[in-house]
């Protein structure tokens, strides 16, 4: 029984794999875990609200550009990879409040561009309606050893994972809460991947990335704009988020 932020739930995480993230972008962490403990004083919080744009935003999407794969570990030269490119958005809201996508690309050389299309691959979009309270966004590039699963047999096995079935449910349950706290979010988030990892029967090496972001609508405006990031000798990669 793990209990988090005063909630209980029954399911376990396994940690076959090392899940660490390559990258972190978390601007205002730090900043949000203190106005939650109330260690953010008054004149600090007024001060940074009036710095932060106040967004009137009716749709937010995160949009994946480019994802570059700058070298092949399994063997030498002109050897081909196969790869999964896997993403994760949370946004605090109560319907779907994780959104899980997979991809898998065959026959990768170094330095190949994987194929998402000319304009990228749309891996999130608020509902109608409903904007963030914050996107929580993770990127994890795995390339396979050992051949890939077909893509049917992974979205059906994610779909029917009870592991993630169990995050999406208190993910949900925290989203009714006037002000859920992003550090017990983060720990369910943190979930997602040793589950899937286990999913894809990948072992700490076959992880060529793994990126993590958090944007709140408090202080980062929800990280609208572009963002580029290079995992040295492994993966170059960039996303926007837009709104309107």
């Amino acid at each position: 029984m793990l209990i988090l932020g005063g909630l209980k739930t029954s399911f376990t995480i396994s940690q076959k794999v090392d899940v660490k993230p390559d990258i972190v972008e978390q601007p205002s962490l730090r900043l949000i875990n203190d106005l939650e403990r109330g260690a953010l004083s008054k004149s600090l919080y007024k001060n940074l609200m009036v710095m932060t744009p106040k967004s009137r935003y009716s749709d937010v999407i995160v949009r994946l550009k480019k994802v570059q794969i700058l070298d092949i570990r399994e063997g030498f030269g002109d050897k081909y990879g196969e790869v999964y490119l896997i993403t994760s958005v949370a946004d605090g809201l109560t319907k779907k409040p994780l959104t899980i996508n997979i991809k898998t690309f065959e026959r990768i050389q170094k330095n190949d561009c994987l194929d998402i299309g000319e304009t990228g691959v749309v891996i999130y979009q608020n509902p109608e309606g409903k904007l963030p309270r914050y996107l929580d966004i993770r990127i994890q590039i795995v390339e396979s050893d050992a051949g890939l699963k077909a893509i049917s047999d992974l979205i059906k096995a994610v779909k029917e994972n009870q592991g993630l079935k169990d995050i999406q449910t208190v993910l949900s349950t925290l989203a009714t809460t006037a002000n859920p706290m992003l550090g017990t979010v983060l720990e369910l988030v943190n979930g997602v991947v040793p589950i899937i990892g286990k999913i894809l029967e990948m072992n700490k090496d076959d992880q060529l990335c793994y990126y993590v972001a958090t944007f709140t609508d408090k202080f980062d405006n929800l990280g609208v704009g572009l963002h580029e990031h290079t995992k040295r000798d492994a993966v170059k990669f960039s996303y926007e988020i837009l709104a309107k």
